[in-house]
């Protein structure tokens, strides 16, 4: 078994150089640490965890927690926040500890107690619904990335999250370019799920720059199911005009969808649908839907950027901040162009 002795022979450079381009404790150009990398390569040498472990005190492992349920369409979106996590902290030599929460907030305390009997070096999460400052003792030796969501009662710690505002104010504001005025919005209920209130920010905020009111009938709210996406449409559908629906649940859009199919009522020909995020059903929907693109991937890879600077300058913490990743806008065919009274022309994004 290949020794770091062999690899600094090898690459024809210091058992110090070698062991900083390992461990990342001091700048080695890149031409000398490519070397290095080589040399490591072609002998198979595998560092010893345990020995770096003691040397440094850390453990080179990450904890991953995302809430999973079963039959869950968002499962898809925390798996691929997954794989980006893991595509960066791999490449830095780090193992990812995934764990799931099933969206209960006892069980997430339990798995981040798991968490800490390993000796993390560093968490991400998505945290769960509920106030979060129980999580502050629990958490004192290594720093914590929170993504997608953030945390109630908890404040300086960094947050990895998707504009939802701006991508929902974009969606409202190009509807209205194309003439849509009466615009219903099925979501989340608002300070109860994660980013429902961010989101209907941007639906108010569209509105209210183009002179349009809010109307309460318009907005349903309730929870992220496909049962409750079902009921509210039909509620849209009662009252008269409605010409779009933004729905921001991907589990309520499948039961909108569901209920405009029963009634027979045709897409975008009698009324225009947006969803937000891009799931491969929507892609493959008659017509095929427009949505708003999170971009999932970028999320996980952001968030394991961030931690890994948090790592690497514990003893230079400073106050968290929130990241915001731009969404994008989507046009497919499930959109119809009304024509714009003469008060709105000229009205941009």
């Amino acid at each position: 078994m290949a020794t770091i002795k062999d690899v600094a022979k090898k690459a024809g450079v210091s058992i110090a150089t070698v062991s900083h381009v390992i461990n990342e404790t001091r700048y080695v150009s890149a031409e000398t640490a490519g070397k290095v990398k080589q040399a490591m390569e072609e002998l198979e040498y595998v560092q010893n965890a345990a020995a770096f472990s003691l040397r440094t005190q850390k453990t080179k492992t990450v904890g991953l927690l995302i809430p999973i349920l079963k039959d869950e369409g968002d499962c898809i979106f925390f798996m691929q926040v997954a794989l980006g996590v893991e595509s960066v902290l791999k490449e830095k030599g780090y193992f990812t500890f995934l764990s799931n929460t099933s969206d209960d907030i006892e069980r997430e305390m339990e798995e981040i107690k798991n968490f800490n009997h390993r000796q993390i070096d560093g968490l991400i999460m998505a945290p769960t619904i509920g106030d979060h400052a129980w999580m502050e003792p629990l958490v004192t030796n290594y720093p914590v990335v929170f993504v997608d969501r953030t945390p109630d009662g908890i404040e300086e710690r960094d947050c990895i999250i998707s504009d939802s505002e701006t991508g929902c104010y974009e969606a409202i504001s190009r509807l209205i370019q194309l003439g849509h005025r009466r615009i219903g919005i099925i979501g989340g209920e608002i300070g109860i799920f994660p980013n429902a209130a961010e989101r209907f920010e941007g639906y108010k905020k569209a509105l209210f720059e183009n002179d349009l009111p809010i109307d309460p009938e318009l907005v349903c709210e309730g929870e992220q199911s496909i049962e409750t996406g079902y009921v509210q449409c039909l509620r849209l559908l009662e009252g008269k005009g409605v010409t779009s629906i933004l729905v921001t649940s991907n589990l309520m859009a499948m039961g909108t969808m569901r209920a405009l199919g029963e009634r027979e009522i045709r897409v975008p020909d009698d009324i225009s649908i947006t969803v937000f995020d891009d799931y491969n059903w929507a892609k493959v929907s008659n017509p095929p839907l427009t949505v708003i693109r999170q971009q999932a991937y970028e999320l996980g890879k952001k968030s394991a950027e961030v931690l890994l600077k948090r790592i690497a300058q514990k003893s230079k913490m400073k106050r968290g901040r929130t990241y915001r990743l731009p969404t994008e806008l989507v046009e497919r065919d499930s959109w119809k162009q009304l024509g714009c009274p003469a008060e709105h022309r000229g009205n941009t994004i």
